[in-house]
């Protein structure tokens, strides 16, 4: 996680490795807990869900400028969001709605409505989020961020199998 927040590379090892963390230490607790491969639309962690909103917003924010960006919200935001996102997520909200603002109608409906489904599952953002939590919020954050750039077949072919 601190290599991750120092420089803001999510990638597909480091995932894992966390992945596998959570999953040794509920072992050890005697509370098995079962991290799915792809993206859970079903699960209501709260941190989990933080992370797949994080995804969206990042993605919402690279459409609105055709993906010319010298920095994304993931630069700026990435860090502090994974760990207070009570803090960061009304701001990223709210700097989302300009991004939107920008968009095609029907790429924008299609947006709002996935945030939509992602923040529905919240009641509130967590104030703070615990090193467990911050993983599952990346595990949220890498599993959305693949369901986004996977195609249709893509995912018909992975669900056959």
């Amino acid at each position: 996680l601190r290599r991750i927040h120092s420089d803001g590379e999510v990638a597909y090892v480091r995932v894992a490795a966390i992945k596998a963390c959570l999953v040794r230490n509920s072992r050890s607790r005697g509370n098995p807990l079962e991290v799915s491969v792809m993206l859970d639309p079903n699960s209501i962690d709260p941190a989990y869900c933080c992370g797949r909103a994080f995804a969206l917003l990042e993605v919402i924010q690279k459409d609105s400028v055709d993906g010319n960006l010298n920095k994304t919200i993931k630069d700026s935001y990435f860090s502090s969001a994974s760990t207070t996102p009570s803090l960061v997520f009304p701001r990223l909200c709210r700097l989302s709605q300009h991004h939107l603002a920008k968009l095609d109608i029907g790429v924008r409906i299609h947006r709002e409505k996935q945030l939509g489904e992602v923040l529905n599952k919240l009641t509130v953002f967590p104030r703070l989020l615990s090193l467990e939590d911050q993983g599952n919020f990346v595990l949220g954050y890498f599993h959305q961020t693949k369901d986004i750039y996977t195609s249709k077949k893509e995912k018909e072919e992975g669900a056959e199998q």
